[in-house]
């Protein structure tokens, strides 16, 4: 005989959802942040004149 599927009642899933809604919140939240850095540092270092003469030797 096959083993019935444990059901997860309603409250648990609506929990269980909203934690998934705010984590995956937080992590859009801090990818957005670090892409805004590497964007600043990208940008920052594309105005230095030397840190272009130096990566153009390597």
């Amino acid at each position: 005989m096959a083993k019935r599927k444990k059901r997860v009642p309603p409250e648990v899933r609506a929990e269980e959802e909203a934690r998934y809604a705010e984590t995956t919140r937080l992590l859009e939240e801090r990818i957005a942040y670090h892409r805004a850095k590497i964007a600043e540092e990208r940008e920052r270092k594309a105005r230095r004149p030397w840190w272009r003469l130096w990566r153009a030797e390597a």
